[in-house]
């Protein structure tokens, strides 16, 4: 089906077009004509999915099994200066 399948009418009596802007705060913001605007924010998000909960019990169980303080210790792949990227390399093989 397509647009132009539908009737003016019945676009207007069974439909509720809406436009859509994404948004650096949220995660979108749409709005529904002279209705109403709604928006779901980033942090509302994240909540709905679970991921901060998930991220934190991993958090937890890294430091229960010492990989988080072996994380910590890993030299940085993020430098500009060679030997620093030589001693990550070598830390990692």
């Amino acid at each position: 089906l397509k647009l132009h399948d539908f009737t003016s009418e019945e676009v207007d009596r069974y439909f509720r077009p809406c436009t859509v802007d994404p948004n650096r705060k949220d995660v979108f913001v749409s709005h529904h004509g002279n209705t109403g605007i709604r928006r779901l924010s980033s942090t509302e998000y994240y909540n709905m999915s679970g991921n901060v909960n998930r991220q934190k019990m991993e958090q937890e169980r890294k430091k229960r099994s010492s990989v988080k303080q072996i994380e910590t210790q890993v030299p940085s792949s993020k430098t500009a200066c060679i030997d620093h990227y030589i001693m990550h390399i070598t830390y990692m093989l």
